[in-house]
Order: C-alpha cells, then structure tokens, then sequence
C-alpha cells in the first residue's frame, strides 16, 4: 500500500505503474491455471514451476502430478 500525503505530480505514472503490475500478475496467473489444467505453457513462471517439480520428484517427494 502507499500513501502519499501531499505531492500529487507523478500519480499518472504511479497508477499506470501499478496497472501494469496487476496486469503482469494476471498474465502469470492465467498461464498458471491452463498449465493446472493440463495444458503446455512455455512461461518462464511456469518453467521455474516445473524445474523445482523435479528436483523435488529426483528427491523422491511425490508432486501430484506422478502417475499412479
């Protein structure tokens, strides 16, 4: 949260700042959910995901998305 008290002359570029965060996040998350759902995604959030996945799985952890 920010709050600014008095000077009010950048707050286009801040607000615009700050838009452009949600809308990143809202990106990652939409790729998040089709890879979820089954689906390829070549996001490096995603890739980040799936490289910790097996290096978990060579640990021998299950991860939830082993076979049965």
């Amino acid at each position: 949260m920010e709050m600014q008290t008095t000077d009010k002359r950048n707050l286009p570029k801040r607000n615009r700042y700050y838009q452009g965060m949600i809308d990143l996040n809202t990106e990652v998350i939409r790729e998040f959910l089709k890879y979820v759902n089954g689906e390829k995604s070549d996001s490096a959030f995603v890739k980040e995901i799936e490289d910790r996945a097996a290096q978990i799985k060579f640990c021998g952890i299950p991860t939830g998305r082993d076979p049965v």
